[in-house]
């Protein structure tokens, strides 16, 4: 069930008095009916008159994958070259009945602005959360 396709855009316009112009590509390959690995990638050029051009490059790469209707699991990474950050998102899904949800989910965003000073630290922040949800009903 291998498929791939892709979307393609070029956008160009005002950007808070400035002008932008923007092209992207968003690549899904389906791997499996239960693995999806989709990337993005985007490029902006914003110029604002007689200041200095500004460039930047986003990427992202995510897995989508539903072992079955009860457990499925995303994990995703993007970096921006303009703010120079990684972004780390990992996400687990679990359903045991309809109605209630429990998700384990990690995030990180890293620090890629190499050596400054003082020193930034490799991570900005690193977070783990839990989350529990239960639908109920009240009254017929």
């Amino acid at each position: 069930m291998k498929l791939l396709k892709s979307v393609f855009s070029i956008n160009t316009g005002n950007f808070y008095g400035g002008k932008i112009v923007s092209a992207s590509v968003n690549p899904t390959y389906t791997i499996s009916k239960y693995i999806t690995l989709l990337g993005f990638y985007e490029f902006n050029r914003i110029t604002f008159g007689n200041s200095p051009d500004y460039t930047s490059h986003i990427g992202r790469l995510k897995i989508s994958s539903s072992m079955n209707v009860k457990l499925g699991m995303n994990a995703f990474v993007q970096y921006n070259s303009l703010s120079q950050i990684s972004l780390f998102n990992f996400r687990l899904r679990y359903n045991p009945k309809d109605g209630n949800d429990l998700y384990l989910v990690y995030n990180e965003m890293l620090n890629n602005k190499g050596k400054t000073d003082p020193l930034l630290p490799f991570s900005d922040f690193r977070s783990v959360t839990l989350k529990y949800i239960h639908t109920f009903h009240i009254g017929r």
